[in-house]
């Protein structure tokens, strides 16, 4: 429980933000798509050498503030291959966290518009298996995210936007050594207004 308070904290934080007007309305996007580090995850000794890419899963509220701003709450997990000596069984890094941010639409009512965004993320890294000192659950740690794409009408009350995004954030390993977390993301997001 001790260890989820920093992320109950954020999400307490956004949620009247989030809920604050009644006609900006409220949506719900959920992603899928693919998690690729841009580097090794190590910093250290070596743990986290040799990643590879991996399942990218997310899902968000969003409430609109303007045609061009919205603000989202949402949660994510991100799994990497693992494929050096000191990798585990699952032989992988799994990634979950919360995201706080602001998206901007460049050309609000095209029938591709772009946007634009950026979060504050809480991220921690699971790795069940590896040698002790740093098997299992990292400590949280806060990062940054941006990113972009474009939304695509599918519907009256939803679209799809495909989306990339470039992450960062340093949680450590119950060892003590930190995990040098970069990675973009390339997600299909679909999302349904209510």
């Amino acid at each position: 429980m001790i260890r989820a308070l920093p992320l109950l904290t954020v999400a307490l934080l956004a949620t009247p933000a989030l809920a604050a007007s009644q006609e900006a309305g409220l949506a719900v996007e959920v992603a899928g798509g693919l998690a690729v580090p841009t580097g090794s995850l190590s910093s250290g000794t070596g743990t986290g050498e040799s990643v590879s890419a991996g399942s990218s899963l997310g899902i968000s509220f969003v409430s609109p503030r303007s045609e061009r701003l919205a603000l989202r709450l949402g949660f994510t997990q991100h799994r990497f291959g693992c494929s050096d000596a000191g990798c585990g069984t699952p032989d992988e890094y799994v990634v979950t966290g919360l995201n706080v941010g602001m998206r901007a639409s460049l050309l609000p009512g095209a029938s591709a518009a772009p946007w634009l965004g950026a979060a504050l993320i809480s991220a921690r890294a699971e790795t069940q298996g590896l040698a002790a000192p740093d098997d299992g659950v990292s400590s949280h740690a806060l990062g940054l995210e941006v990113g972009g794409g474009f939304v695509v009408p599918a519907g009256q009350a939803a679209s799809l936007r495909p989306a990339v995004a470039w992450a960062l954030a340093n949680p450590k390993l119950p060892g003590g050594e930190t995990l040098s977390l970069r990675y973009f993301t390339a997600q299909l997001i679909l999302e349904v207004r209510f």
